[in-house]
């Protein structure tokens, strides 16, 4: 939802129009972010689900963090209803990463979508994380 809001000291300065400002507000639902940890088969997978951003990075990493314990995983995050990410979410993304690295650990994303996928490629994190594109074909690598 988009609002719109005139600010009366812009109002005809030099015969200029108002500027309007523009504020991108977000429904409660939409800044919702939910996160399912579940074993399988020797590995963590973790879907999330919704937004990743600067409100709830923090709490993403950190529950990922809690899941893996003192292990090394394989860790897989599937993003299959994962509708968008910030720098903040991609910071995240970051800190698993090395933390499995500094462990020995495996770790793995999968199921991008389009947007998402291109942000990892812009940024180059698709050459620090390995990226698969669904579920089945991520956990398969891990167990070769």
């Amino acid at each position: 939802m988009i609002a719109t809001q005139t600010l009366e000291s812009d109002r005809c300065v030099r015969g200029r129009p108002p500027l309007i400002y523009f504020n991108y507000l977000r429904c409660e639902e939409e800044s919702a972010m939910q996160i399912n940890v579940e074993p399988h088969n020797g590995a963590l997978v973790v879907a999330v689900e919704g937004r990743l951003d600067g409100t709830n990075a923090m709490e993403f990493q950190s529950t990922v963090h809690d899941a893996l314990g003192e292990g090394k995983g394989p860790l897989l995050i599937d993003c299959e209803t994962l509708s968008y990410t910030s720098s903040a979410g991609l910071r995240a993304f970051l800190s698993i990463a090395k933390l499995l690295q500094r462990r020995k650990g495996k770790f793995a994303i999968c199921s991008l979508s389009g947007m998402i996928a291109q942000i990892f490629q812009i940024s180059g994190f698709d050459q620090i994380i390995a990226v698969h594109a669904s579920r089945e074909e991520a956990l398969g690598d891990f167990d070769s």
